[in-house]
């Protein structure tokens, strides 16, 4: 799931149309969840929350988390660093009212299941996404077997 939200974002992020169907998608889902009639054309789903791969990891290392503003129809969902940045930076443009990143991914994901014509484009970067994030696990695990061939 990391990976296509991932990919989701880097597709929507670069292109203007799409972004701006995005954030009408984003408060479509807002609307939705908060079941105020407003016809954007969205689909009603499971809220998520994103947050960075290195809160959770923390989280999971230091024996809690930051206090949470948990809904009951909202999972959390680990995505990395990069997709996290454009997803703030994409937050900050949205005003009156500003959404909630949970928000901005489920009108993500609900935008690009409807368009059929940027589907494979969505497959292709979350593939990237994949991809980038293995790399960054090989080197790290080369790095981890030089530290432990060096140590004495």
């Amino acid at each position: 799931m990391r990976y296509l939200i991932e990919g989701a974002v880097a597709l929507l992020s670069a292109s203007q149309e799409l972004r701006s169907a995005w954030i009408d998608a984003a408060r479509c889902a807002l609307t939705t969840h908060l079941q105020v009639p407003m016809d954007l054309g969205s689909e009603s789903g499971t809220g998520v929350r994103a947050r960075p791969a290195a809160e959770g990891a923390s989280a999971r290392t230091h024996g809690g988390s930051a206090p949470s503003r948990r809904h009951a129809d909202c999972k959390s969902l680990q995505v990395g660093e990069s997709a996290f940045e454009r997803l703030k930076a994409i937050q900050r443009t949205t005003h009156t009212p500003r959404l909630e990143m949970r928000y901005l991914v489920e009108g993500a994901v609900g935008l690009l299941r409807r368009r059929a014509d940027q589907q494979a484009k969505w497959e292709r970067h979350a593939r990237q996404a994949l991809i980038e994030h293995l790399s960054e696990l090989q080197q790290l695990s080369l790095h981890h077997i030089h530290l432990e061939q060096t140590d004495p």
